[in-house]
């Protein structure tokens, strides 16, 4: 019998990344609306591969970034109340519900976590874009974090396999 014991849960920790996501959140959002007046009319709203901006458009692009970081935090806070609706890559029986659903919470917190900071991190190097400042390692912090993000995403499917009857 595998052990399913959770000595892995830690509600310290727990509250304490949740509060650091809202806090970024919350002053993504106001560092946006602080910023928002200052800037350009026309804004840079791509980047190239290469690094280079190839697109242009109105600076209320700029606004899209914090909102879906806000939209996705809302969203996935919701989502860990309900940690029985999640979809496990395990049949969930009465020996591991409990560890797949704390497994589930701490994946979604962890997605919202990455997500935000990806957000949030895009948004600034937008507005400092929009400023003439080019972050030289923008792309290469965004795709860390996405690639962190999967990481994460694959390393809490494999626990979840782990718990299979």
């Amino acid at each position: 019998m595998k052990n399913r014991h959770c000595t892995f849960h830690n509600p310290i920790g727990e509250t304490i990344v949740e509060l650091a996501v809202l806090l970024l959140v919350i002053g993504t959002v106001v560092f946006t609306l602080m910023t928002f007046p200052k800037l350009p009319e026309t804004v840079p709203t791509h980047i190239g591969v290469k690094g280079q901006v190839d697109g242009f458009g109105s600076k209320r692009i700029i606004l899209a970034m914090p909102i879906m970081g806000l939209v996705f935090y809302i969203g996935l806070s919701i989502l860990q109340r309900f940690p029985d609706k999640f979809n496990y890559p395990v049949e969930v029986t009465d020996n591991n519900a409990e560890v797949l659903h704390l497994l589930g919470v701490k994946l979604a917190r962890c997605i919202k976590l990455f997500v935000v900071l990806i957000t949030s991190f895009g948004t600034y190097e937008f507005i400092e874009l929009a400023k003439g400042r080019y972050l030289k390692f923008g792309i290469a912090v965004i795709a860390w974090l996405v690639a962190l993000m999967m990481v994460m995403v694959f390393y809490y499917i494999i626990k979840m396999m782990r718990q299979q009857e």
